[in-house]
């Protein structure tokens, strides 16, 4: 908890930074929720009760709250699905303002728009969406939690990394 405090209020010292935010939940409530500050860091959260404890759950989500609805600006790819599952949290995504699968889009509406994508164009990150995401591969990682937070702090980095290219 206290690595997660300490991350809300370092974010909120610099509101004027960008975060990225990525968010997965492979079997329905969110399971993990990232951040990255910068594309070679990223902090990746385990929401789940397993790890926390029915006590400490709550205040997870609580400062995750206040990050989400917070003065940060957030940086999100296809956000829309990611707000949405936030939400069924009852969390916000306040500053909410840059989404790198629609600013891809502005700059050509023709090309495909998926974040494997365009980090595969526009990054030189080697290609990591099969490591959990992918359904058939999601089995064969599930038993694999590291795998999967590692996959998420990439999502994460990818996304930051995107921003000031499209900006």
């Amino acid at each position: 908890l206290k690595d997660l405090e300490d991350f809300v209020e370092r974010c909120e010292w610099r509101p004027q930074e960008p975060v990225a935010v990525d968010v997965e939940n492979p079997t329905g409530p969110i399971a993990v929720i990232g951040f990255s500050t910068d594309p070679s860091i990223s902090l990746s959260v385990d929401m789940t009760e397993g790890y926390w404890g029915t006590e400490n759950l709550p205040k997870a989500w609580a400062l995750v709250k206040r990050f989400c609805e917070g003065p940060v600006e957030k940086i999100l790819h296809y956000g829309l699905s990611d707000s949405y599952k936030l939400a069924l949290h009852g969390v916000g995504l306040c500053k909410y303002i840059y989404d790198t699968m629609w600013m891809h889009h502005a700059l050509d509406a023709a090309d495909r728009h998926s974040l494997d994508y365009c980090a595969s164009r526009d990054t030189r990150q080697p290609f990591w969406k099969s490591m959990a995401k992918d359904p058939d591969e999601s089995a064969r990682y599930s038993s694999n939690w590291q795998t999967f937070m590692e996959y998420n702090g990439i999502d994460c980095c990818v996304t930051r990394e995107l921003y000031p290219i499209y900006r």
